[in-house]
């Protein structure tokens, strides 16, 4: 008997995809509400951005794209805790994209975790170099990993 391999990133999207509120809209109206969403938030609509993000976040669960919205309004309302869970859900969805960790790990570092965040800050690293293409995450990473140690050293 052979058995498969089951991916539990597959396994998740497959199930939000399955959740009745996905295929309600349109993939264009739901880009045109992400445009909208993004537009509050450059002009600094951020409450307002964030209550889009959410509605997109809920009728299109797997795409990140809306869920890192969502977060990064929160970390800009001071949700902290919030945006951390909100990367965190992206990271699982997509665990092929080390950006939703990076931001993650920027929040368990303003909350105070330092130790999980220098665990997530060397996965992003290591990811990072065993794959092409996320350089710029990487020397985030790096940099972070680097500020924690001389800050680290510096209290000492």
């Amino acid at each position: 008997m052979t058995e498969t391999a089951v991916n539990p990133a597959e396994t998740l999207a497959a199930r939000l995809q399955g959740l009745e509120s996905t295929g309600r809209f349109s993939p264009e109206v739901l880009e045109y509400v992400g445009d909208m969403a993004y537009n509050l938030l450059s002009q600094g609509r951020t409450e307002d951005a964030y209550r889009y993000y959410g509605f997109l976040a809920f009728y299109a669960p797997t795409d990140t794209r809306f869920i890192v919205g969502q977060g990064i309004c929160a970390r800009e309302l001071g949700r902290i805790a919030e945006a951390r869970l909100l990367f965190d859900m992206a990271a699982c969805i997509r665990p092929d994209e080390p950006v939703h960790t990076l931001l993650s790990a920027e929040c368990m570092l303003q909350l105070g975790q330092v130790g999980e965040a220098v665990e997530a800050l060397e996965l992003v690293r290591r990811y990072c170099a065993a794959s092409e293409g996320d350089e710029d995450v990487a020397q985030r990473a790096t940099a972070l990993l680097e500020l924690v140690s001389s800050h680290a050293a510096s209290t000492e």
